[in-house]
């Protein structure tokens, strides 16, 4: 998961399967915060996927948002 800015308060974040390759999700956003992160793991685990581990960058107190799942940076 990440996001990707056109411009200043354009952006895509993105949720993909590093298997598939596939995109499972995407938010436009104006900024990236861990509570939008949250909701997209949340939305992925209500649509019965299972996330076995996470791939992100180093935002400050996401990686202690999932102490469930593996994170790496």
């Amino acid at each position: 998961m990440d996001t990707t800015y056109w411009g200043r308060k354009f952006g895509v974040m993105l949720f993909k399967d590093e298997k598939s390759k596939e995109n499972l999700l995407k938010y436009y956003v104006k900024s990236e915060t861990n509570a939008l992160y949250l909701q997209g793991i949340r939305e992925l685990q209500n649509r019965g996927l299972t996330i076995v581990a996470i791939v992100c960058d180093g935002r400050r107190g996401l990686l202690q948002s999932f102490a469930e799942i593996p994170v790496q940076m």
